[in-house]
């Protein structure tokens, strides 16, 4: 009898069943912000994405974990394996051949500005002036109009980076819409607004070529999602909690 369980344990270990499905790693940059997600050290706590994730999870009926890295390292980390998948991200945004989803989380670039800020109609106009931005991002759209004349400001993050355009340490900043929107509400007394828009874009999710999740499985679950109306909820403006 003991034989045959055994036996009949090893059959259900290869069909895959009497085990916990094995778990999937989603990368956060530890740069982001709410919405996107409230990074504590190397935890995650809420946001878009860590609702995305786990929406994901229930599709693919395989559990979803979090791993955190700096933003300049999450591509090296998703080439490396480190993680299976990263969502909110665009092929330029990140070195590496990976295997793309379909666009999940609609947004904009934009320019950011204090009430009494200068006008501006071009990004040509931010010559020479305190442009804030988030340490390791790329803003490859500013070289051109801009060059040497893109005087760039660091924030560790994009919450930090607009208070300090909200404390008058710099005279814009480059955001997106969703972020924007939200620390306006959590910060009412910030009084910030959307000055100028530098590209609409439609962020996707990249998978790991050492992950053993398929793409075609993915892209699946996430127009499942889709269908469902289930990305459009995830994107509703929500209460913010108190700082």
């Amino acid at each position: 009898m003991a034989r045959k369980r055994r036996g009949l344990g090893a059959l259900l270990l290869a069909l895959g069943l009497g085990s916990a499905a094995q778990a999937w790693t989603l990368l956060v940059p530890s740069n982001h912000s709410l919405p996107l997600a409230e990074v504590q050290g190397s935890e995650v706590k809420r946001g878009i994405l860590v609702e995305l994730g786990q929406a994901l999870a229930r599709e693919l009926s395989q559990p979803v974990r979090f791993v955190v890295r700096p933003s300049r390292r999450v591509g090296e980390a998703l080439r490396k394996g480190e993680a299976d998948l990263l969502c909110y991200a665009l092929p330029e945004w990140i070195d590496g051949e990976f295997q793309w989803t379909q666009a999940v989380i609609p947004n904009a670039a934009v320019i950011a500005a204090r009430r009494d800020s200068p006008a501006i109609r071009q990004l040509s106009d931010l010559a020479n002036r305190s442009v804030g931005t988030v340490l390791g991002y790329r803003h490859l759209e500013m070289d051109q109009p801009l060059g040497a004349q893109f005087q760039r400001s660091d924030a560790l993050d994009m919450q930090g980076n607009l208070a300090k355009l909200a404390a008058r340490r710099t005279d814009f900043a480059i955001t997106d819409r969703l972020t924007l929107q939200h620390l306006n509400h959590r910060h009412t007394e910030w009084a910030l607004e959307e000055r100028l828009v530098m590209r609409p874009f439609e962020a996707a999710c990249a998978l790991s070529p050492r992950s053993q999740l398929n793409i075609q499985t993915l892209r699946l679950a996430l127009r499942k999602l889709q269908s469902q109306g289930q990305l459009d909820r995830l994107l509703q403006p929500r209460s913010a909690a108190p700082s």
